[in-house]
């Protein structure tokens, strides 16, 4: 499924109650990503972009937290909510996924 130019509502989940503020925010995937050993991130820019932790978050990287399960094919996916505090990290179609990047875990529903 190809995934790019949807539009997704992006909830909070677990993991990191101060993040829990800020969501839910509706998005758009703007691109699918692959990391050293995953090939599932996207990249989402959000509709109403915020600040965490001294990070302005117009963009933030998601992928499915359950193998064999993508976003879109399911309801309330699990996933991974990763902030880009340093757009360096994206080099083309790849990405560097830095664990203390990972702010939260979340649902995505695509619309």
């Amino acid at each position: 499924m190809n995934l790019i130019g949807n539009k997704i509502i992006l909830e909070y989940a677990d993991q990191n109650e101060d993040y829990e503020e800020f969501l839910p925010r509706t998005a758009v995937i703007e691109n699918k990503l692959a990391s050293e050993n995953v090939e599932n991130w996207y990249l989402i820019a959000l509709d109403n972009p915020f600040s965490y932790e001294g990070v302005n978050n117009e963009k933030l990287l998601i992928r499915s937290k359950w193998v064999d399960v993508e976003i879109g094919s399911d309801k309330d996916v699990p996933v991974f909510i990763v902030q880009i505090p340093d757009e360096s990290v994206i080099q083309g179609n790849n990405v560097t996924i830095i664990q203390d990047n990972l702010v939260a875990w979340g649902t995505v529903n695509v619309e």
